[in-house]
């Protein structure tokens, strides 16, 4: 549910609920939570904006998760440019019912071993975002625009941590009824590497 408080500020409220699959040990013990979080965006004329969300996560194991998550954004407009540089913090607070000691779980099955997330988990995330409007077409009075974006980001995980992550997009209207998405990710940090592609193609009416 989103609502528009006035020209500039907006707020929702989700409900959700979600299996998890991150994990073979997930899915083997169907994992699901059920969510509740809420949030609040507000913009400026300046391009300047901020935002929060707060939420609470009730896994069907009896765990449960907390989130905090606030951002800070500046952008700077051109006719068919954009450069935006922003900020993200979020802060997790997982509550574990269940408590096994290593060596108990290094004795089991990996495919029965406990699914569990750190107790607390907090990131810092600052980047630079680059994107360029092209290619229009007209459709009656309403001009739609294609675009590509390159984003940069330096991330602090746990003040220990440092990621670095770059984000191609391709957003292509090529007629109004198809649409081309493509994204690449290329991830990298001390604990974790990532490279991920996609790319799709959408027909509307």
């Amino acid at each position: 549910m989103k609502g528009q408080l006035d020209d500039y500020v907006n707020s929702y409220l989700l409900l959700e609920k979600r299996q998890v699959y991150d994990t073979i040990a997930a899915i083997d013990q169907q994992i699901n939570y059920q969510s509740l979080e809420a949030g609040l965006n507000v913009e400026t004329p300046i391009g300047l904006s901020l935002g929060g969300d707060i939420g609470h996560r009730y896994y069907n194991d009896n765990n449960g998760q907390n989130r905090l998550h606030g951002s800070f954004a500046y952008t700077i407009f051109a006719e068919s440019l954009q450069l935006a540089l922003h900020y993200d913090y979020q802060y997790l607070s997982n509550e574990d019912e269940l408590s096994v000691p290593p060596d108990v779980i290094a004795r089991r099955d990996s495919r029965k071993a406990v699914y569990w997330s750190p107790a607390s988990f907090s990131e810092h995330r600052l980047g630079l975002r680059f994107q360029h409007d092209f290619l229009g077409y007209e459709q009656d009075a309403k001009k739609s625009m294609s675009y590509y974006a390159i984003e940069s980001d330096i991330g602090f995980e746990d003040n220990e941590n440092v990621s670095f992550t770059t984000k191609l997009d391709i957003f292509l209207e090529m007629s109004p009824h198809f649409l081309l998405k493509g994204n690449f990710t290329l991830s990298k940090s001390e604990e974790y590497d990532e490279t991920g592609l996609s790319l799709s193609l959408h027909y509307r009416w």
